[in-house]
């Protein structure tokens, strides 16, 4: 199932015998590049949960 995640939604109780996992990507645009201080936090995330290299595909 595929959603734009910032819609509210809601769903039971998972009934199956599998968890369920949930992925979001986020997508911007370059010249959205994030600044260097963290919003929210004291230090930045470590690099395996954020890229840094905002060069254009």
């Amino acid at each position: 199932m595929f959603h734009e995640g910032n819609i509210m939604h809601a769903s039971t109780d998972n009934v199956s015998p599998w968890p369920r996992i949930n992925l979001m990507f986020v997508y911007n645009s370059v010249e959205n590049t994030p600044e260097d201080k963290p919003f929210g936090a004291e230090t930045p995330r470590p690099e395996f949960l954020r890229g840094t290299d905002f060069t254009p595909l």
